[in-house]
């Protein structure tokens, strides 16, 4: 698996998980076709990678044109082959609130990132390390999360990470990027960390 900052959208999130045994993110994979019927006719969607974000082909369309959502590249090909506006949902055409489906696309996954909230705020939790250091809660080398967050005012991505020389914070806005080395674990994890 490959990491980056846009990983959140390299999963589906399961909403329905609590009922399966699959995993709550679902892996959204670059290169995979998958093929499904619409109104009797055939359909394939192929993701494909865009700068470490998925986009999507609908192969019926001659002119391969990329969507930037499942949905989007669904309905607009439903819509130029049988001429009627309509709407799908994309994830649930593609079958990742399928059981079956979703435990094909799981397979051979040691890891699966997970989303949890604190005050409103959700944290999209990456990687997990550890380490025998008690004050940073046993979090060590390979952690990394990201959120979402306003930063001076501004709405910002924000994603810690450990690695084995330092704690660090990259903070994201537009085109720019900010880093902050905590000088302790409190303000790794927001306990003093003002925002």
């Amino acid at each position: 698996m490959h990491f980056c900052l846009n990983l959140h959208i390299l999963y589906h999130v399961n909403l329905e998980s609590q009922k399966t045994t699959i995993g709550s993110c679902i892996p959204i994979r670059i290169n995979i076709k998958i093929k499904f019927e619409l109104n009797q006719k055939e359909f394939i969607i192929r993701v494909v990678n865009n700068n470490w974000k998925p986009d999507y082909v609908c192969e019926l369309n001659t002119e391969a044109i990329v969507y930037l959502t499942s949905s989007a590249a669904i309905n607009e090909t439903y819509k130029k082959y049988f001429n009627v506006k309509t709407w799908f949902s994309g994830p649930s055409i593609l079958g990742f609130d399928n059981e079956v489906v979703a435990e094909q696309l799981c397979a051979k996954i040691l890891f699966f990132p997970f989303q949890i909230t604190v005050y409103d705020i959700t944290i999209f939790v990456v990687a997990l390390g550890s380490s025998d250091q008690a004050e940073w809660n046993f979090a060590g080398p390979g952690y990394r999360s990201s959120f979402f967050y306003k930063y001076h005012r501004q709405h910002s991505l924000i994603y810690q990470l450990i690695t084995n020389t330092e704690c660090r914070i990259d903070i994201y806005y537009q085109e720019t990027k900010f880093i902050l080395i905590p000088e302790n674990h409190q303000m790794m994890f927001g306990q003093n960390l003002v925002f």
